[in-house]
């Protein structure tokens, strides 16, 4: 959903979660599901898999996450990080071998990476830039933002938070961007102007250019409706308005506001380091000449004989930026997802515009010198 628009078509994905792969079958049923990541670096230099121009990743968040254990590198999932270095290694091996320049890389994780006790992100970054030794922070925690260059690669890292790209959700994650392509620098692919800088609060005026708050218009059917109301937290129903806020359902109201918490795999007990239950949404109406409370004659989507209810999976869709209904398709059994499979998954991903942000900063570095294969492969990633 990213980087089609942009004109980039996707080479192949690799997943094994049965939910995901369901999923990524019916929404991409051309593209290979390698399967089993640590293999790919493998079939990678034996010409089995394509070596791509941009490799995007996300590796397993679970061991980094403060919420969790955090076995961090430990944890079989949290060592794919370092797999993930050896996938741009032999992607760049393969890719120099052709001409046809090296990858352009990008990881995204929980900023829970940047302040676990074996610097797992000091030894992910000096694997990525082949520094040689483990790179090491100067503070308590690796910094929000941050640049370094070694022999391999280049590599910057930034926070970005997604309700400062247009969505109605609290969602801070560190995303670095990696290269040893000539002309192509990645600080300048991730950093900014402090004039345009993506990490202020916004403004939640009625604009267009500013994140919602989680409050939406009901036309169109369907939980919080097909766009966004930008409307100051306010939903309207004739003469009466709702007020509406989102919390974490666990966590008694304490992160209640305008923006959704962040969107969790949800379904899974305490032990689970992305876990949680589901966002809830609390409105109360209000008539909206007089301001005094009244019953309302609300959509039924919304009032549904309480006035706390949780957000729907269509809905959550949309709060990470997809269409609505985008996880919505056939489980492996051929019945429809469930809402349990399609909150995990969503808990679990990227939000779209922020990697669309980045997806159009290299589409427009790349436009400088477009190798000859590049060209004729037509943007194939």
């Amino acid at each position: 959903m990213a980087f089609s628009p942009l004109g980039w078509e996707t080479a192949w994905v690799s997943e094994i979660e049965p939910s995901a792969c369901a999923l990524l079958t019916h929404r991409l049923p051309d593209v290979p599901n390698l399967g089993d990541m640590t293999m790919i670096p493998s079939r990678i230099r034996r010409g089995e898999v394509e070596a791509p121009a941009v490799l995007i990743g996300g590796t397993p968040c679970q061991s980094f996450s403060l919420a969790g254990k955090r076995e961090s590198l430990d944890d079989a999932r949290g060592n794919l990080a370092l797999t993930y270095c050896e996938v741009c290694d032999a992607i760049d091996d393969v890719r120099r071998s052709d001409g046809t320049g090296e990858c352009i890389a990008i990881w995204e994780n929980v900023p829970g990476v940047l302040s676990t006790k074996d610097n797992a992100f000091g030894r992910f970054l000096s694997q990525l830039v082949g520094a040689g030794c483990e790179l090491q922070h100067s503070g308590a925690r690796w910094a929000d933002s941050g640049y370094v260059l070694g022999p391999k690669r280049a590599a910057a890292w930034r926070i970005l938070d997604a309700q400062y790209f247009g969505l109605a959700q609290r969602r801070r994650r560190v995303f670095v961007v990696a290269s040893a392509r000539a002309g192509v620098d990645p600080a300048a692919l991730l950093f900014e102007w402090e004039s345009v800088r993506r990490d202020s609060p916004p403004s939640r005026e009625t604009r267009k250019d500013v994140a919602p708050t989680i409050s939406a218009r009901t036309s169109g059917g369907g939980g919080l409706g097909t766009d966004f109301d930008l409307d100051g937290g306010l939903i309207h129903f004739g003469d009466e308005v709702a007020n509406l806020v989102a919390f974490s359902s666990k966590d008694y109201a304490a992160d209640a506001s305008g923006i959704s918490p962040t969107l969790r795999a949800m379904g899974h007990g305490a032990s689970h380091a992305n876990g949680g239950g589901q966002v809830a949404v609390a409105y109360g109406f209000q008539n909206a000449q007089s301001g005094e409370t009244g019953k309302g004659d609300a959509a039924p989507c919304v009032a549904v004989g309480m006035v706390v209810r949780r957000l729907t999976p269509r809905e959550c869709d949309k709060l990470q930026g997809a269409m609505p209904d985008w996880t919505l398709v056939p489980n492996k059994h051929g019945k429809p997802m469930a809402d349990g499979c399609r909150y995990r998954m969503l808990g679990n991903s990227f939000a779209v515009p922020c990697i669309a942000w980045i997806g159009k900063k290299i589409n427009a570095a790349a436009q400088g010198a477009p190798t000859a294969r590049d060209q004729a492969s037509a943007g194939r990633s």
